[in-house]
């Protein structure tokens, strides 16, 4: 179907938002992947994410308690804004580490950046 055996995932599964076409990470939502999304086959052979996953967290329950959160798509719907889409880059690469909130049992959350 492709041409090859030696596909690469991120040329059969695309993220697409705004002017942005990424690579993806995920899969079918009946393949139970950790990165689901709902796609539809498109006359190239590719497939584009139409759903799925749009805020992801870690917690870790430690001391301090530590949590990352992830929204897929970015804080805004409003084509001119810088957070459009800004966050779909991380998506693509698995590194969910653009909000954290730190807090401590004893203290106050606070913002702050860190990863797990």
């Amino acid at each position: 179907m492709y041409g090859a055996l030696n596909v690469h995932w991120g040329d059969v599964f695309q993220l697409e938002y705004g002017n942005q076409k990424l690579p993806g990470n995920g899969g079918l939502m009946i393949w139970a992947c950790s990165a689901r999304f709902g796609s539809h086959s498109k006359q190239t052979g590719s497939f584009t994410a139409i759903g799925g996953d749009s805020y992801v967290a870690a917690i870790e329950f430690s001391n301090p308690i530590r949590a990352m959160t992830l929204n897929s798509y970015g804080n805004s719907t409003q084509p001119n804004s810088q957070h459009n889409g800004d966050q779909l880059i991380v998506v693509c690469t698995n590194a969910i580490t653009s909000s954290v909130a730190i807090a401590s049992r004893n203290s106050s959350p606070f913002r702050g950046t860190s990863s797990i």
